[in-house]
C-alpha cells in the first residue's frame, strides 16, 4: 500500500526520512525487541516547485505491506519530523474521469446542458 507524507521539512535527506519511516514501523508494544512490522518496498522524496509563487515543497511516498500500513499511518500521522508536523495518509488513485476535484458544481452542469439544448433548437 502506498503512503503519502505531506509537508516534509525542506532539509530532509534520504537517510533521515528512512529512519523516520522505520521508527513508525516499529512494534512499540515489545520494548526489548527492535523489530519492524511489515516490509518497506521502497520510498522516495518528492520535490514540488510552484513557479508562480517561487516556493518549493517536499513530500514523501513509500510502499509498505498492506497489513502493517494502517498501523504505520496511525503512528506517524501528526508526528514531528525535524520540528515540523507531518501529515500521513493512504494514497488514493483516481481516474481522471471520476475525480471530483475537477467536476463543476451541479448548477453549472445544468446551465451547460440547457445552453447546449438552446443551441441545438435555435435556427442559424
Amino acid at each position: 500500500m502506498e503512503i503519502f507524507f505531506r509537508r516534509l521539512p525542506d532539509d530532509v535527506g534520504r537517510r533521515e526520512f528512512l529512519e523516520f519511516l522505520l521508527e513508525g514501523m516499529k512494534r512499540h508494544w515489545i520494548p526489548f525487541l527492535n523489530t519492524t512490522e511489515g516490509r518497506l518496498s521502497g520510498f522516495q522524496i518528492l520535490q514540488i516547485t510552484d513557479a508562480e509563487r517561487q516556493t518549493v515543497e517536499f513530500h514523501g511516498l513509500c510502499d509498505i505491506e498492506p497489513a502493517s500500513a494502517a498501523a504505520a499511518i496511525r503512528r506517524l500521522n501528526g508526528r514531528h519530523f525535524k520540528g515540523k508536523a507531518v501529515e500521513v495518509h493512504k494514497v488514493v488513485r483516481r481516474s481522471a474521469l471520476r475525480d471530483r476535484r475537477h467536476q463543476r458544481p451541479p448548477e453549472q452542469q445544468t446551465l451547460t446542458a440547457m445552453e447546449s439544448e438552446a443551441k441545438a433548437v435555435s435556427p442559424r
